[in-house]
């Protein structure tokens, strides 16, 4: 009889889980959306697409930023009284290593400072993305999916 009653407590510790998981999921399930919940949904799906377009002009501004830097190393390779070969916009000049190197100093200048622009504005979205992604779970638990495929 023993452990018949060990059994017993068991089974309902078992149903008792079981009761209690299902009051949680109807719970999740039957959450009131308010007009917050919605603004802070709807602001979380404008972030992420705002990450998306920052991380792309990031890797962008990125690449353009290292070929500049390869620009100026193979220039340092040139002889001073050389005349260079350089674009801007859609015409090729001529001109001095001393201003193409004056040039490519100001374009890397620039985009430095804009890579850490943008690195700055990817931080402050990732960062409201987390405190919103962290509130609505905590409100609407598992019913709700705010993971990106990306």
């Amino acid at each position: 009889t023993g452990e018949r009653k060990e059994g017993e407590g068991r089974e309902r510790e078992k149903k008792d889980w079981e009761f209690t998981n299902m009051i949680s999921e109807s719970q999740e399930s039957q959450a009131v959306v308010t007009r917050e919940d919605q603004n802070d949904i709807n602001r979380f799906a404008r972030l992420l697409n705002e990450r998306i377009d920052t991380e792309r002009t990031l890797r962008a501004r990125q690449e353009l930023l290292k070929l500049h830097e390869e620009a100026s190393d193979e220039l340092l390779l040139i002889d001073d009284d050389q005349s260079v070969q350089h674009v801007i916009g859609d015409v090729f000049l001529v001109s001095s290593k001393s201003h193409v190197d004056e040039i490519l100093e100001s374009q890397k200048s620039n985009l430095h400072a804009e890579v850490e622009a943008l690195s700055h504005t990817l931080d402050t979205i990732q960062s409201e993305m987390k405190g919103l992604k962290s509130r609505l779970y905590a409100k609407f638990g598992q019913s709700i999916n705010l993971e990106d495929e990306s």
